[in-house]
């Protein structure tokens, strides 16, 4: 929502909205979600800001329940997925943070899952969480301590068991040399 007249910035100043949306951005946890909140403008329509406080009110009662949700940083994710879709291939850090999205939204839609007993309706928001478990398991199998697994694929293991054989022979060789001399 763009701003549509300097009465708006006014007002956010006499509210002090300004400084709730700069304590509001320091606690944000990446880039993408500073720029929505510096794009906060405030809600002049009182049927939605009675929703919004239903929300806020409906996330407190999940946080005294049942601690703060599981939440990360998801720094650089969009573009392992615009990398991904545009078939590009993804290093192993990229995965690894692939990896790692899909398990924090595993967690969180676990966490607000809990809380549908309670007929909170913030907990209904895990239907729109996909957590790819098929994809996360693949990654999980073949991508270990920062680098590929030996048994990734059977081509990989193959290569790597034809690469240490080759090593072996090389400081066979180069220890049969030196005992010569």
């Amino acid at each position: 929502m763009k701003r549509k007249n300097n009465w708006d910035k006014k007002q956010e100043e006499i509210l002090e909205f300004d400084r709730i949306k700069e304590m509001w951005v320091e606690m944000a946890l990446t880039e993408k979600a500073k720029e929505r909140i510096r794009e906060t403008v405030l809600c002049m329509s009182e049927n939605e800001l009675t929703a919004r406080q239903r929300e806020t009110t409906e996330a407190k009662e999940m946080i005294e329940k049942n601690g703060n949700p599981p939440l990360v940083s998801l720094e650089g994710i969009r573009e392992c997925v615009r990398s991904s879709v545009r078939g590009e291939c993804l290093s192993v850090s990229q995965l690894e943070k692939v990896e790692n999205a899909l398990v924090a939204v595993m967690r969180l839609k676990d966490y607000l899952h809990r809380f549908r007993q309670w007929g909170n309706s913030l907990a209904y928001y895990d239907e729109g969480l996909n957590c790819i478990t098929d994809v996360k398991e693949t990654i999980v199998l073949q991508i270990r301590n920062g680098r590929v697994d030996d048994n990734a694929s059977k081509e990989l293991c193959s290569y790597r068991e034809d690469i240490d054989r080759k090593e072996q022979n090389m400081r066979e060789k180069a220890n049969t040399v030196l005992r010569a001399n």
